[in-house]
């Protein structure tokens, strides 16, 4: 039988992250408006679509085999100010704040994901339409640095996470200095890594990223961003580093797809 995994929506985006990982090991993506031809194989299916705009064709949903299950086949909404809403429903507090009458520094960022134009501001002051307020959240570290984790999420699990560093006055690229591969018990306590397993699965999240700041001077980890087209492993992580990641997620998904290993 023909085996294969068919992606629904931005396809180019997708081979340069998670294709990595499962290249040669009996996957093949197909195109939405040849899903056909896979109608009847033995099938996973992730839906793959920034933004969450692509929506799969009900006559491809027809001929899904019985059970099936889609990757990110969800209403997830990855806007900041969703975000701040799952956040603070799950742990009690975000990094949400009112511009208008706080009196500290804080953050004005785009709603929308992967813009990368976070600027400090003095409040208190209007937030631009489109734009959240936020707190600075201290994450330097004693090097002058930001640091940045980022916790892969597939389907309930978090296998890996990465540290990822910047210049401080570029803290909001998203071009690192450098980026180290860690266990996520080295970033995060198990019940932090609890909750934001709970958060993803309260804002839709099956398989994406989550980026995650700890401030040094409350001790409190914030979740600022979640992603579902995540585009990894980051930039400057170590070859080594970043083909062990890849393996690390080849076996996560392989719980899902179990002939992604057992046909290598």
């Amino acid at each position: 039988m023909d085996r294969s995994l068919v992606v629904f929506g931005d396809y180019p985006h997708f081979k340069h992250s998670l294709m990595g990982a499962l290249e040669g090991r009996c996957f093949r993506s197909t195109p939405a408006e040849t899903w056909r031809r896979d109608s009847r194989s033995e099938t996973a299916f992730i839906r793959w679509a920034p933004w969450s705009l692509y929506q799969i064709p009900q006559a491809a949903r027809a001929l899904f085999p019985a059970g099936a299950h889609v990757i990110n086949d969800t209403h997830f909404d990855c806007a900041k100010d969703n975000v701040h809403r799952h956040m603070q429903a799950v742990f009690g507090y975000s990094s949400a704040v009112n511009s208008e009458t706080s009196v500290n520094r804080g953050v004005i960022k785009s709603k929308t994901n992967a813009t990368h134009d976070g600027v400090i501001i003095d409040f208190p002051c209007r937030t631009p339409g489109n734009c959240v307020a936020e707190i600075l959240i201290d994450n330097i570290t004693d090097d002058g640095l930001a640091c940045d984790i980022r916790l892969p999420m597939i389907l309930g699990e978090i296998p890996l996470a990465y540290l990822k560093y910047r210049p401080k006055n570029t803290r909001f690229s998203n071009t690192n200095s450098h980026a180290k591969l860690i266990s996520p018990l080295d970033a995060l306590s198990a019940e932090e890594l609890a909750m934001c397993i709970t958060f993803a699965r309260s804002i839709g999240l099956d398989y994406g990223e989550l980026d995650v700041l700890r401030d040094r001077t409350d001790g409190r980890i914030y979740i600022v961003d979640a992603n579902n087209t995540p585009y990894g492993p980051p930039n400057h992580l170590p070859g080594p580093e970043h083909y062990e990641a890849l393996s690390i997620f080849e076996r996560a998904f392989a719980k899902f797809i179990p002939w992604i290993r057992a046909e290598r």
